[in-house]
């Protein structure tokens, strides 16, 4: 088991994380618990970008956490507005960026998110995925997503379930680090930095309560 022991910040030099998965996994919460924790909690210049313009109202959730946040949030229509915003971003530390849920079977959308991905050149690209969804599901999201090149896994929703083997046995067979674990909905907290320990810990005590 390999962790990436959080983002490492580098001041002067913008470093974009997008978020991407498939829909429903809890990507713009836990985005926002940790761009908070970052921008609150570590004192960082925090910037918050979005190309989910599929959901009605996903933009204004994202609005909403920038505001009570404090941070800027802009909205990535095409490859020719993510290229003004990277330059408009430019002064800041830390843009996360989110982006539409998508079914890992959704070639086309995953094509354009690509497009995006090329032109912001994401310092992590981090893959969201529940710890509650069957293996084979989680193999195909893995197999969905691999043209993005994820560079770590984020698990969401542990407080939803007791069985954390599929989520293990994941990371086990594709080799990408953990960055974080998310629990909850409450923003800036629920969610922790991901280490071997507490992975394997989990699955100990889901064995146990389960038990």
């Amino acid at each position: 088991i390999t962790t990436t022991n959080g983002i490492p910040v580098c001041s002067g030099v913008p470093r974009w994380i997008a978020f991407c998965g498939p829909t429903g996994v809890g990507k713009t919460t836990s985005l926002a618990k940790i761009a908070a924790h970052y921008a609150v909690h570590e004192k960082v210049r925090v910037a918050l970008a979005s190309t989910d313009t599929y959901r009605v109202g996903a933009a204004e959730q994202l609005k909403i956490y920038a505001q009570i946040i404090g941070i800027p949030l802009k909205i990535i229509d095409d490859k020719k507005t993510a290229g003004e915003i990277l330059q408009e971003y430019s002064n800041y530390d830390l843009v996360f960026m989110d982006t539409a849920g998508n079914s890992p079977f959704n070639t086309q959308q995953i094509k354009e998110l690509k497009g995006i991905l090329q032109i912001v050149k994401p310092y992590e690209t981090t893959l969201v995925l529940s710890a509650h969804t069957p293996l084979e599901d989680l193999r195909y999201s893995v197999a969905g997503f691999s043209s993005l090149n994820p560079t770590s896994l984020l698990f969401t929703k542990l407080d939803e379930t007791r069985r954390f083997g599929s989520m293990l046995s994941l990371i086990l067979e594709i080799g990408l680090p953990v960055s974080y674990l998310t629990h909850g909905q409450n923003v800036p907290d629920d969610f922790s930095i991901a280490s071997p320990g507490s992975i394997v810990q989990l699955l100990i005590e889901g064995k146990k309560k389960s038990g």
